[in-house]
This record gives C-alpha cells, structure tokens and sequence, in this order.
C-alpha cells in the first residue's frame, strides 16, 4: 500500500501520543512534504490536536497558536464562513485534554488561559450563538480548569496582547 494522508495522519495521531516525543512528530510532518501529500483540514486538525499530546515543557502555546492558525488559514482558504465544531474541538483538546491534568506544573496552566485568549479573540466566527456557549461558558463543565474565567469574569479582561489574528476573509462574523 503507498504512503497516503490516512495512513500519515493515524501514525501521527497515535506515535507522537504514545510516545509524547515533538521529534517524531516533526518527522511524521516532514513526510507529509516528503511524499507530496497535501495537508488537507483534516490534517492540520490532527497537527494541533496532536501537538497537545505533547507535553508543555517541548511543545509551547506559541506552537499550538501557530498550528492553529496554520488551521484558520486552510479553512478561510476553502472558502469556510465560520470555524466548525471539529476545529473548535482540535483546539480544545490541543490545550485542554492531555497534559493540562498535570497541575503541579505551571506551565500546564498556559495551555488553558491560551485555549481562553482563542475563544475571546474568534469566538465572533462561530456558526450561532449555541456553538458560542458550547466553547467557553458550558466547556467549564467538563473543564473545570476554566470556571474561573467564566465565573469570576476574567474572560473579559484576559489579556490578548501579542497575538496576531490573520485576515480571513471568508469567515464571517
């Protein structure tokens, strides 16, 4: 059997899980280049659901802003008017689901505040008001990590400085 997107993208969901090693990754992602297959949507939400899986001390938030944006860009590129469920999810589970258990370290709490400072600067390219509600507010409910900033209010005043939103603009708002 060739070398195909399904196959790169399933060894690159469950190596770089499994074995938590960003070289791995960047190898599997290199090959990507290496067999001329196009990273489609689908592909770059594995990349940022994947890198989550890694943990904060190799991967950074600065490397899952990017590969979200990387996202962003593809979807605005395919002509997408709003940010789906799926993409919302990839980000999520990028800073929300793996190593952010871990509270002993600190720097497992940027992952969250990142996923926060998202939902705030493109929360206005959701499908609905619904969608909205389900990313930040109701997200609390099975991120605890997150009711402080809906419940006490700090969604508002996070600080998004430094973090440059793209032109896109086939997303609507």
């Amino acid at each position: 059997r060739p070398i195909d997107e399904p196959l790169l993208n399933i060894i690159l969901t469950k190596s770089s899980e499994a074995w938590n090693d960003k070289e791995i990754y960047d190898h599997v992602r290199n090959s990507y280049q290496l067999y001329d297959i196009p990273e489609t949507v689908i592909t770059k939400r594995i990349l940022l659901k994947t890198l989550g899986s890694i943990t904060a001390d190799v991967v950074t938030t600065k490397d899952i802003w990017n590969q979200w944006i990387e996202l962003l860009n593809k979807i605005d590129s395919m002509g997408q008017r709003y940010i789906a469920n799926a993409d919302w999810a990839a980000i999520r589970d990028a800073t929300l689901s793996h190593d952010s258990k871990d509270t002993t370290d600190p720097k497992t709490k940027e992952r969250p505040e990142l996923y926060v400072k998202i939902v705030k600067l493109f929360n206005q390219y959701c499908r609905d008001p619904a969608q909205r509600d389900r990313i930040s507010r109701l997200a609390s409910v099975y991120y605890p990590v997150l009711k402080t900033y809906w419940e006490e209010g700090k969604f508002d005043n996070i600080d998004t400085t430094g973090l440059e939103v793209p032109k896109l603009p086939s997303l609507q708002q």
